[in-house]
C-alpha cells in the first residue's frame, strides 16, 4: 500500500468523524469550552463540574450520574448570580430527592431543566475527543507498520469495530433522548402538583383569616 493511499485513508476517516452528528457536536463543544474557561478563571465550582464530566461521561456511567452533573451545573450557574445556595446543597446520593424539591426554588428548577440535556451533548464531545485520540494513535501505528500488518489490522479490527460501535451509539443516543424526555415530563408534573398543593393551602389560609376578620367586625 502506497504512502499516498495511507494518507488518504487517514483523512477520509477523520472527515467522517468530524461531520458526524454536527449539531450535537457543536452544541457540546461550545458548552465544554465555556466550562474549561470558567474552571480556570472562577471558583472551584466549575472545576467540580469538569471533574464530574471527565469521570462519569462514559456510556456505562452517564445514565447514573447525569442528574448529579446537571445539579452541579445548576449550583455553579446560580452561584454566578449571587444566589444563596445554602438550601440547595445536596449529597451525591440524595440528588434525585433534591431534584424533586426544586419546585421550591423556581430559578434553580428552570436552570436544571436547561442543563440536564446539555450534559449529554458535552459527554458526546468528550467521548469523541477520546475516540479521535485513540484513532490517531492507531493510525500512526498503522502508517509505521508494514503493509501486511496494516491491511490485517484495518480489515479485521478497526473497520468492524467502528461500524459496530457506531450503530450501538446511534441507538444509545435515541434511547437517551427518549429517557430524558420522560424524566423531564415526570419532573414537571411532580413539581406542578406540589406547587398547586402549596397554592391551595395559601388560599385556604387566606379565606380563614378573612372569615376571622369578618367575625371581629
Amino acid at each position: 500500500m502506497s504512502n499516498l493511499l495511507r494518507v488518504n485513508i487517514f483523512f477520509m476517516i477523520s472527515i467522517v468523524l468530524i461531520h458526524a452528528n454536527a449539531n450535537i457536536h457543536d452544541s457540546g463543544r461550545q458548552k465544554y469550552e465555556q466550562i474549561l474557561s470558567l474552571s480556570t478563571s472562577t471558583s472551584t465550582c466549575w472545576q467540580q463540574v469538569l471533574a464530574l464530566l471527565q469521570k462519569h461521561c462514559s456510556m456505562n456511567e452517564l445514565d447514573k450520574y447525569q442528574s448529579t452533573i446537571a445539579y452541579q451545573f445548576t449550583l455553579c450557574h446560580l452561584s454566578t448570580m449571587q444566589t444563596d445556595l445554602s438550601k440547595l446543597q445536596c449529597q451525591d446520593n440524595q440528588v434525585e430527592f433534591c431534584v424533586e424539591k426544586l419546585h421550591e426554588h423556581m430559578n434553580a428548577f428552570i436552570a436544571y431543566t436547561e442543563f440536564y440535556p446539555f450534559v449529554q451533548s458535552i459527554c458526546y464531545v468528550l467521548r469523541e475527543k477520546s475516540a479521535q485520540n485513540d484513532l490517531i494513535t492507531h493510525l500512526t501505528l498503522f502508517l509505521n507498520s508494514s503493509d501486511e500488518v496494516l491491511t490485517k489490522l484495518i480489515s479485521s479490527v478497526r473497520l468492524q469495530n467502528q461500524l459496530t460501535e457506531k450503530v450501538k451509539y446511534q441507538q444509545y443516543v435515541q434511547d437517551v433522548i427518549l429517557t430524558n424526555a420522560k424524566k423531564l415530563k415526570h419532573l414537571a408534573r411532580t413539581n406542578l402538583d406540589k406547587t398547586q398543593h402549596i397554592l391551595t393551602n395559601i388560599i385556604q389560609t387566606a379565606r380563614h383569616e378573612y372569615d376571622l376578620l369578618k367575625q371581629v367586625k
